[in-house]
């Protein structure tokens, strides 16, 4: 059996005292005629006498029958609902309407008692029921009958109306789960769960009864059924009823939240899907409560819509005072022109150990060959060096680079550059040396002036393959991949200025090389062969691989090397989701 919350509905008083016999407009889990009814026998009525407390008649006392096993119908949802109510409008409608209709063949009866206290209800067939007695909201009583074939009437004892009892307790609901309910075999209760604190709350006359506690699209794992027995003007705490999937994750972390994506033009904008993305989460105050968290967060984690799929993560900065941290998601799919995907973030487990891996985000089978964060200060206590993000470790060193050089990068810390030779130097790798094959190469830079050549990228020899980025002393952007017998230098068309973060990205795919500015295409050629880029240099950030005099003056951060032709709009989501003020997720469905 199972369980769950949601409102009770108003009774529904009739004005005659016959029996009325009508079908619920909505589909319920559980047939009220059930597997009791023997529909060729029936008897004639159903009596008896309600009294009120003082012994005397309580007239005009709402009634309510019931089949023992019925429940009140869930309310429809989203996309079924509508259907539904659209019924003739299409052949889907139609038969969603009929099944419902099928389902909720019940057998209902709400009359009152007579002057005298008295009732009597007629042509009943054989099966057990519940009738449910109340008097306003206050008093209240409830009789259970079993009514047999071939029996010309069953009067009930005459009992007098007593205290109105209540329950109420706090559902454990899985992060997923966009409604409960609390249903009470037997009688028309339909409570609703507020999903944001879990409670409920719910009257009913003294007696046992069977709860029922459900979470309709958890599935069979997310329904419980409690029996209780209730005293007249008991007011029973139910405790906490665990609704959550068994079989889901992380149900020991105390806390979680949904995290939206919106790629809509309301949001990031990018209206075809993007897979195998680093899809970074700035976490702030209003996303998370710092003070329930792990030192480090450690006990973050995160999981797709569903709940049931863990996803890799990598913290690049935690800091608690500040309240602040930023953390990249593996997502295998984010899906274009939607505001319906979501995330769960869970976080809450005192002795949950750190699962941040950046090879996990970062995986060399999506293509990436290097990342580097530059959030490292080289003269902190245990500096390892400017660390790669993927398995291959392709540590940088830093050259003439002292604490003065860390500090706010666009994402986390980044690294500034004194334009005088401090510089980052990567050792010459086989997984950085693309050969013929496709790649790209990305950077965030934030030049502090704009005077000569400034380095930003470079591997390259004097008469083998080469590829680099520079910003040239007129703002133009130049990119160079190859050797002088299949390429040139390309130019951006477009112009940076100092002081602004701007997202340079360089790839090939096959012969066609292109340079994309702030995610957005920008300029392109077709070399006539794919150069050979292998080369025996080593990879440098901010510096020109030939020893000029074109250091990078200004921030970097977020500097990347794949072995793989990102697609345009892989690009663009990575600017959209990194860049400041982005839209792309919020703790709100869109």
């Amino acid at each position: 059996m199972m369980d769950r919350i949601r409102a009770l509905p108003p009774f529904r008083a009739l004005t005659a005292l016959v029996l009325v016999v009508s079908a619920c407009s909505g589909p319920t889990e559980h047939e009220a005629r059930g597997g009791t009814t023997d529909t060729g026998n029936t008897i004639v009525a159903l009596a008896g006498e309600v009294l009120a407390q003082d012994g005397g008649p309580a007239g005009r006392s709402d009634l309510s029958l019931r089949r023992s096993d019925y429940l009140s119908p869930l309310p429809l949802l989203g996309k079924i609902g509508t259907a539904m109510k659209r019924g003739a409008a299409s052949e889907s409608g139609r038969k969603l309407r009929d099944q419902a209709a099928a389902r909720a063949e019940i057998a209902l009866l709400d009359t009152f008692t007579d002057a005298s206290g008295a009732f009597r209800l007629d042509s009943l067939d054989s099966g057990s029921y519940r009738l449910e007695v109340r008097q306003g909201n206050g008093l209240g009583l409830v009789y259970d009958a079993a009514v047999v074939p071939d029996t010309a009437a069953l009067v009930l004892p005459g009992r007098k109306l007593e205290k109105t009892a209540a329950i109420g307790g706090t559902i454990l609901l899985r992060p997923d789960a966009v409604r409960a309910y609390v249903q009470v075999y037997g009688m028309e209760r339909l409570s609703a769960v507020n999903t944001a604190t879990g409670r409920f709350d719910l009257p009913l006359p003294a007696g046992r009864f069977m709860v029922r506690f459900v979470d309709p699209e958890g599935g069979a794992a997310t329904v419980k059924v409690r029996e209780i027995t209730l005293a007249p003007g008991d007011s029973l705490d139910m405790g906490q009823v665990d609704l959550r999937d068994s079989t889901a994750p992380y149900l020991q972390w105390t806390h979680s939240r949904r995290l939206w994506i919106n790629t809509t033009a309301g949001g990031a904008d990018v209206a075809s899907a993007v897979y195998g993305f680093p899809m970074l989460v700035r976490l702030d105050s209003n996303l998370i409560d710092f003070s329930q968290t792990n030192p480090g967060g450690s006990d973050l984690r995160f999981t797709k819509a569903g709940d049931k799929t863990p996803l890799a993560y990598e913290i690049e900065r935690w800091d608690a005072a500040a309240r602040t941290a930023e953390v990249w998601v593996r997502m295998d799919t984010i899906e274009g022109n939607s505001s319906d995907q979501y995330i769960h973030m869970h976080w809450g487990n005192g002795a949950a150990q750190d699962s941040s891996a950046g090879a996990s985000v970062f995986d060399t089978a999506l293509g990436f060959a290097g990342v580097w964060h530059l959030k490292e200060g080289s003269n902190e206590a245990g500096f390892p060096g400017y660390l790669d993000a993927t398995s291959n470790r392709n540590t940088g060193k830093g050259v003439a680079i002292s604490d003065t050089t860390v500090g706010p990068g666009l994402i986390g810390r980044g690294q500034r550059l004194d334009g005088k030779g401090a510089y980052i130097r990567v050792p010459d790798a086989p997984s950085l040396n693309p050969g013929s094959g496709d790649f790209c190469v990305s950077a965030w830079v934030r030049p502090d002036a704009i005077f000569r050549p400034h380095q930003v990228i470079s591997k390259r020899v004097d008469a083998g393959g080469d590829y680099e980025i520079q910003l040239r002393a007129d703002g133009h952007v130049e990119t160079y991949v190859g050797n002088t017998d299949v390429t040139k230098p390309l130019p951006s068309a477009k112009t940076l200025s100092a002081g602004e973060w701007h997202l340079l990205a360089m790839r090939r795919s096959g012969t066609v090389i292109s340079f994309f500015l702030d995610g957005v295409p920008d300029t392109s050629f077709t070399a006539p062969a794919a150069a050979d880029l292998d080369n025996a240099a080593d990879f440098f950030i901010g510096h020109d691989a030939q020893g000029l005099s074109e250091d990078w003056q200004g921030a970097l951060d977020e500097i990347r090397f794949s072995r793989k032709a990102m697609a345009p709009e892989w690009l663009l989501l990575s600017y959209r989701n990194q860049a400041p003020g982005s839209k792309m997720l919020s703790p709100l469905r869109p």
